[in-house]
């Protein structure tokens, strides 16, 4: 396995956030997987452009994002994951969104995000839910 990572740096040179790439690429599949942590807003947000651009020449053939340890993400940045996502549909490889969280899931509930990336069985469910506004009980 290939990792890239980049880090994401505010004015006072404090590090925000972080940007991976996971490369893991097998006799079965080549698999991609783009890791977002922290804060991605303003300047880092061309960052994570440029970031994702090269990633996309990557030869993979899965492609799946984790975003459980992002905390904040600009509408800036979520056009350029829209964006990664249309290309790499275009290919015939959707982007699965393998991992969120709370602070994050508002932004894939609408019907162009899950229009564009695919989702887990259980996650899809929830966002259905999260949707419709029905309330899913715990057993």
């Amino acid at each position: 396995m290939t990792t890239i990572k980049k880090e994401l740096k505010n004015d006072a040179r404090e590090t925000v956030g972080e940007l991976i790439v996971n490369l893991s690429f097998s006799s079965r599949a080549q698999k991609v997987v783009i890791k977002l942590n922290g804060i991605i807003i303003g300047q880092q947000s061309v960052v994570l452009r440029d970031f994702l651009q090269n990633a996309s020449c990557f030869p993979g053939t899965v492609w799946e994002m984790d975003l459980s340890e992002l905390r904040v993400l600009s509408s800036r940045s979520l056009k350029m994951l829209y964006k990664l996502a249309g290309l790499l549909k275009d290919r015939g490889y959707p982007l699965t969104i393998r991992r969120d969280n709370q602070a994050i899931r508002h932004l894939f509930q609408n019907k162009r995000a899950r229009a564009a990336f695919s989702f887990p069985k259980e996650q899809s469910q929830l966002l259905t839910h999260l949707t419709s506004g029905t309330v899913l009980e715990h057993a």
